[in-house]
Order: C-alpha cells, then sequence, then structure tokens
C-alpha cells in the first residue's frame, strides 16, 4: 500500500505540532510562532496532502489506525489554522501596502488560487461574456 511511504512522516509531523504544546485544546498558541516556521511545517504537509499516489484503499488504512487517526486529526487542525491565519496576515499586509498587487502575487496560495479559478472557470464554461466573482469566507480573529 502506497500509505506506508508516509507513515512515519505523519508521525513527525504530528510530533513537532505536539512540542508547541496542547493544540487539542488551543490552536492560538501558534500565534506566537514565526510565520516561516510554520510554513515549514505546512510545506510538510502539502507534500503528503497533494500525493496522488495515495488511493481511497490507503487512506482508509492509514484513517483506520488509532494512532494515525490522532496524528492525522491534529495535522488537519493545524492546517485549518494556518491557512487561516496565512490569508488574515496577508489580507492585512495587502490593505496595508503600496504596492497590493505585489504582496497578493508573493502570497502562498497564490498558486492554488490561480488553479481553482482556471478549474471553476472550466465548469462553468467560462467566455469573455461572462463575470465571475469569488467571494472568500474566513473567521474573524
Amino acid at each position: 500500500m502506497s500509505c506506508y511511504k508516509y507513515w512515519g512522516k505523519i508521525e513527525e509531523i504530528a510530533d513537532k505540532l505536539s512540542n508547541f504544546g496542547n493544540l487539542d485544546d488551543d490552536m492560538n498558541v501558534l500565534d506566537d510562532v514565526a510565520i516561516d516556521e510554520v510554513i515549514e511545517i505546512l510545506d510538510e504537509v502539502e507534500v503528503i496532502a497533494h500525493d496522488k499516489t495515495i488511493d481511497f484503499d490507503s487512506a482508509k488504512h492509514i484513517l483506520d489506525d488509532e494512532k494515525m487517526n490522532r496524528a492525522l486529526k491534529l495535522i488537519r487542525k493545524f492546517y485549518v489554522y494556518v491557512g487561516a491565519r496565512l490569508e488574515m496576515e496577508n489580507a492585512l499586509k495587502i490593505l496595508n501596502s503600496d504596492n497590493p498587487r505585489e504582496v497578493l502575487d508573493s502570497f502562498h496560495f497564490y498558486d492554488r488560487y490561480i488553479g481553482l479559478i482556471n478549474n471553476e472557470s472550466k465548469l462553468a464554461k467560462f467566455n469573455e461574456e461572462k463575470t465571475f466573482l469569488f467571494l472568500g469566507v474566513c473567521k474573524i480573529l
């Protein structure tokens, strides 16, 4: 099964996260962690999350394991937290910037947003006569 190639990495990421404190109760302890350190862990998670070789049965096998399931729940909470943090921090940088476009272009998730727009436009049979509006929602911190 392809899932075993990340088994140790999942545990390692969960251990790194646990070193910051009890994140099960309070993700906000990460607020004081430098964003570069947070992004480094996020990038490790992204490698696993976007690996197309992990099939349904492999994913199910990971989730059925109690230890892996606990680790993945923590990683998922981290992933949601860091996504919201990056979006909020970037939004504030854009609002306060003399060159908002430059700030937007450097955003960690920018390429993903472009991919999302491209995929959505294909689904909607986009053409130049249509206008799209993407609305985002985030938790106010």
